[in-house]
């Protein structure tokens, strides 16, 4: 069969090691576990997202070379064979008759193949960026296949796609010595370990039932949930929990950054309306009593941390509205921080710099309304609004300066595509990261 078997087999290769690595970007308690190490200034464990859409994409075009191959040239081949030399190789395989073209398709590798292809393409498709975001507006019904629910239940449809993965590396035709059939060695260790981290909240116990306490929808949608605060429940500034809301989904658990201070006696996390989840629930508390809702919460997730001697925050954001639902909090800090531990920065960036011309109004009448009554026009806080995006290399550069015998971590929380800068930033002046979000 020539070159066409050796593309066909190299590209199995690849697809059994894409399809091995994709399930470790998954493992989060382990990659939070990792991301305390030495290893952590090696690989960017906080782009796992990022990773793993990119060995999707190495997935499909692996298995767009392994069936292209098949199709077009290895069952042709097989086909049209003579069968003095078909049958002391592949005859075994077919009980000593030349196959049809619907023989081989109807096979186990055949059969599984379709399969498994069918059930990555419906759930790849759903992953995609229209479909997850429901930018795609489909008729009814179709018009449940957008959004992030259909994302995320499809995605559960790939369990099918490892079993009958196994299936159709154990069934080939060339090979039938099970030793040197390797598709269950790349998978075995990684799916063990995504599996025990599934299993793993519900062995331990460790979810929380909670009562809302109070919920405020800021304007840029924003929905602020304050909740009650578990006795067991321990975290520490910088982690993040994982929020199930019965009533919408029995599932699914979402991760948010938690915002109460470790000493409160409540817990509180804001989220943005982005996807429809989000906005289901922003729906449900705008219409029913805050009190009788009830959620369910998973232990915090990072790793240990110490107290920082001085924070320097900086808030960047598109769009003025999103100041809103911040503005108490960057008031009080400006009123009880005596000692300057906090220094806050806020950026807007849908306007020009300062010092361009395009800015040069809006920025004369805050300069002469914080002079006067001591509140930044845009944010309405007390905190100082800052136009376009920071120099980061300038901001580390000078923190660099500042702290040069302490150790600098960076705190993010915000899409991981929104970094590089900051992360090339930290590295060119030799800061240790710890990224969180």
């Amino acid at each position: 069969m020539g070159s066409c078997l050796c593309l066909a087999k190299g590209a199995a290769e690849t697809l059994k090691f894409n399809m091995a690595l994709i399930v470790l970007t998954m493992c989060r308690r382990t990659l939070t576990k990792l991301r305390g190490t030495f290893l952590s200034q090696i690989i960017p464990f906080d782009d796992n997202i990022n990773f793993h859409k990119i060995i999707a994409v190495g997935v499909v075009i692996g298995t767009l070379i392994h069936v292209g191959m098949h199709v077009s040239c290895d069952f042709p081949r097989m086909i049209s064979c003579p069968k003095d030399k078909f049958m002391p190789v592949l005859g075994h395989s077919f009980d000593y008759q030349q196959p049809t073209f619907l023989t081989l398709v109807e096979s186990i590798p055949g059969s599984t193949g379709i399969f498994m292809v069918c059930i990555m393409a419906f759930t790849f498709t759903l992953a995609t960026h229209n479909f997850r975001k429901s930018v795609v507006k489909l008729p009814s019904p179709l018009h449940h296949l957008a959004g992030f629910n259909s994302f995320w239940y499809a995605h559960h449809l790939l369990i099918l796609v490892y079993i009958l993965l196994v299936m159709h590396g154990y069934f080939l035709f060339l090979n039938k010595d099970w030793k040197s059939k390797t598709t269950w060695m790349y998978l075995a260790v990684p799916l063990v370990l995504y599996t025990t981290e599934r299993i793993h909240p519900f062995y331990k116990g460790k979810d929380h039932r909670v009562n809302i306490i109070k919920a405020i929808i800021y304007t840029g949608n924003v929905l602020a949930l304050y909740m009650t605060k578990p006795a067991a429940f321990k975290y520490k500034s910088g982690m993040y929990l994982f929020v199930k809301c019965p009533d919408i989904s029995k599932f699914e658990w979402h991760p948010f950054s938690i915002t109460s201070a470790p000493g409160d006696d409540y817990l509180s996390v804001h989220i943005r309306t982005l996807g429809d989840w989000t906005t289901e629930l922003r729906n449900t508390f705008a219409k029913t009593s805050y009190r009788k809702d009830s959620f369910s919460t998973n232990n915090p997730s990072d790793e240990d941390r110490k107290g920082p001697e001085r924070a320097y925050f900086y808030w960047v954001t598109r769009e003025q509205a999103s100041f809103e639902w911040f503005k108490g909090v960057m008031d009080d800090i400006a009123e009880y921080d005596n000692d300057g531990v906090i220094e806050m920065h806020n950026y807007l960036t849908s306007v020009y710099e300062e010092g361009d011309a395009r800015s040069a109004l809006i920025a004369m009448i805050q300069k002469l309304q914080h002079a006067k009554n001591g509140v930044d026009v845009v944010s309405e806080s007390r905190i100082r609004t800052h136009f376009a995006r920071p120099n980061w290399k300038k901001v580390f550069s000078q923190l660099a300066d500042t702290h040069q015998s302490s150790r600098i971590d960076l705190v993010l929380s915000g899409k991981h595509g929104r970094v590089g800068s900051q992360m090339k930033a930290c590295y060119s002046n030799h800061m240790p990261i710890v990224i969180f979000s």
